[in-house]
């Protein structure tokens, strides 16, 4: 969909990419938390709170109680029912939150909207132990009431294990007994990761955070999707592999370069974790987009929907744009190109001709041009700034328009 823009336009199509920019790197809530944060302990179930989610009215009744570490010991059954705070992959925290849950019921059930973090669509709660992570449904970039939970993590003392044993403070070794991820992958230094081993079950909705003394630092609960994140990507063809198919990215219009359908990958993956809407103005169009967005398989669609001309008519291509690759997807091109490779690694191996950066929301994004003439977007650790620095996310077929 190369139309040319005046800069206003751009500016609003624009927004449809940060939105994805800042889900794509904060696609879980941020497990390494704070452990040294002191919350208080509730004693009495209606005594005033000392925990920062709860609030300070007396009369509500406190859910539980916590030591001065911030580890949640038991709950109140006539505030929240009984429960042990067990760690369900797939599902979510018994008697605390589950995934799929909108904005409003979490705020019902806790007593608070939660502190925001850096990323916009997180909140922080019970003293940084649990983030959530929210979809925006209307990708205006807030957290409102109908926006599902689509990431659990928890970090520092919380205390919560799933029926196995997993949880927090476990070693590597028995780590390896009690769990297979579906892979073992370096993840960037950058939140929601912080440097250290992702132990990332698509599959199994339960993906672990192991840092440099072989410690699990940061559980994240998350949709167990149908098939890993293992396939390839080919930044020359514009697409990306699952389950041997290739999903392709087109020119999002009819009579052009056609793209993938979205029941292509959702007859492989089922519906997206959320799928994000909104219209933009482009050239003498309105144009209908959405984001579907796949979090934990770090595999995110952008689909031309619907193109409004006016007295022109109406184009209803419904195809996908745009392939957005983000951690912890695990996949990687035939020359060996994969989340984590250093940039003159990427520049090198797929023989790039470097057009130009551009700021978006506080990302640096990299142009280039491929020598199929499909550009490619790549967003590196440190904006780029060393040929050291790494690749943390990818941009198949990045169209600026979108």
């Amino acid at each position: 969909m190369m139309v040319a823009m005046d800069s206003g336009i751009q500016r609003q199509s624009w927004w449809l990419l940060g939105v994805v920019l800042l889900f794509a790197l904060s696609c879980a809530a941020d497990p390494t938390g704070n452990a040294d944060n002191c919350v208080g302990k509730c004693d009495d179930p209606y005594q005033e709170s000392d925990v920062p989610f709860l609030g300070d009215d007396v009369n509500t009744p406190d859910p539980g109680e916590w030591d001065c570490q911030g580890t949640l010991l038991s709950y109140h059954p006539n505030a929240m029912g009984e429960g042990d705070c067990a760690l369900i992959p797939g599902i979510g925290i018994e008697n605390l939150v589950l995934l799929g849950s909108n904005y409003a019921q979490v705020k019902a059930t806790l007593g608070s909207p939660g502190e925001a973090t850096s990323i916009e669509q997180n909140r922080s709660y019970m003293g940084d132990m649990l983030q959530l992570t929210y979809g925006d449904l209307n990708l205006n970039g807030t957290v409102d009431d109908e926006d599902p939970v689509i990431a659990i993590a928890v970090s520092g003392h919380f205390g919560g294990t799933t029926d196995t044993g997993i949880g927090l403070g476990i070693g590597r070794e028995d780590l390896d007994a009690l769990y297979t991820p579906d892979a073992t992958i370096d993840l960037p230094e950058l939140p929601p990761f912080h440097d250290g081993i992702g132990h990332i079950s698509y599959t199994g909705g339960l993906s672990v955070l192991v840092d440099g003394d072989d410690v699990a630092t940061g559980i994240i609960l998350h949709r167990a999707y149908n098939v890993a994140a293992d396939g390839s990507f080919d930044p020359f063809e514009g697409t990306v592999e699952l389950a041997s198919t290739a999903i392709r990215c087109g020119d999002g219009r009819e009579g052009g370069e056609s793209g993938s359908s979205p029941y292509v990958y959702e007859s492989i993956l089922d519906a997206p974790d959320f799928r994000g809407q909104m219209t933009v103005e482009v050239s003498i169009a309105d144009v209908d987009l959405s984001l579907d967005m796949y979090s934990m398989l770090g595999i995110n669609f952008v689909r031309v929907v619907e193109i409004r001309k006016g007295f022109l008519g109406t184009e209803t291509p419904n195809e996908l744009a745009m392939v957005i690759l983000s951690p912890p997807y695990s996949g990687q091109t035939a020359e060996g190109i994969r989340i984590g490779s250093k940039k003159w690694l990427v520049e090198s191996a797929l023989d790039l001709d470097f057009e130009k950066t551009d700021e978006l929301i506080g990302f640096t994004i990299h142009i280039y041009m491929t020598s199929s003439g499909k550009r490619l977007g790549v967003v590196y650790t440190n904006d780029g700034i060393s040929t050291d620095d790494e690749a943390i996310l990818f941009l198949l077929n990045m169209t600026k328009e979108l």
